[in-house]
């Protein structure tokens, strides 16, 4: 669906990057994830080619750490998702820690639900 609407008026980012995850795709969930926060889709607006599912090799960069304090996204599941694909590709990293304090602080709910060891709300 992404191929054919990458501006993702459905919201499949939202359930893609885990969906990966699930499957043990660690490193085309987090292509994934970096493909939909790039300076371009962020402060644009405008989705990544292909709607991102064309995975490449992910990168190790992080943000500068004036960016990463001002990064505002209304979807913060491709921040969470991003930060667990980033941990299990390439491990306690400094690129796995940055994605997760830019989750937490863009939506600290779902950490502290973690945390807290709420349980999940049954189908």
């Amino acid at each position: 669906m992404l191929r054919l609407r990458p501006e993702d008026n459905m919201g499949m980012r939202s359930w893609t990057g885990p969906l990966l995850l699930r499957c043990g795709r660690y490193a085309d969930a987090l292509s994934f994830c970096q493909q939909w926060l790039t300076d371009k889709t962020s402060t644009t607006g405008l989705p990544p080619d292909r709607g991102g599912i064309d995975f490449t090799k992910p990168h190790r960069n992080t943000m500068a750490l004036k960016k990463e304090k001002n990064y505002r996204i209304t979807d913060c599941s491709v921040l969470h998702c991003a930060a667990l694909a980033s941990f299990r590709h390439f491990g306690d990293c400094e690129q796995s820690r940055q994605y997760l304090r830019m989750a937490a602080k863009n939506n600290p709910i779902i950490l502290l639900k973690i945390l807290g060891k709420i349980k999940r709300p049954s189908s």
